[in-house]
């Protein structure tokens, strides 16, 4: 199991039902795909780390998602 997202936890805790299927339908995947990923049960691949980044309008980061693949944008 890999490491909680508390960013995209707190994101998608913090939008309603409705904003939620809008944000992974941006996200090209489901809410419930979204919270696996979240919580560290879900696999993330490259892209969809890159389309949930760009999703959260950048507040959530891929580096944030997959720190194994995106080092830390210091």
């Amino acid at each position: 199991m890999r490491s909680r997202i508390q960013k995209l936890i707190d994101l998608i805790n913090s939008l309603s039902n409705s904003e939620k299927e809008v944000f992974a339908t941006a996200c090209e995947t489901s809410i419930g795909n979204l919270r696996q990923i979240a919580y560290g049960h879900g696999f993330c691949s490259p892209a969809k780390a890159q389309a949930i980044s760009k999703a959260s309008q950048y507040s959530v980061t891929p580096h944030d998602i997959r720190p194994d693949l995106y080092p830390n944008p210091t």
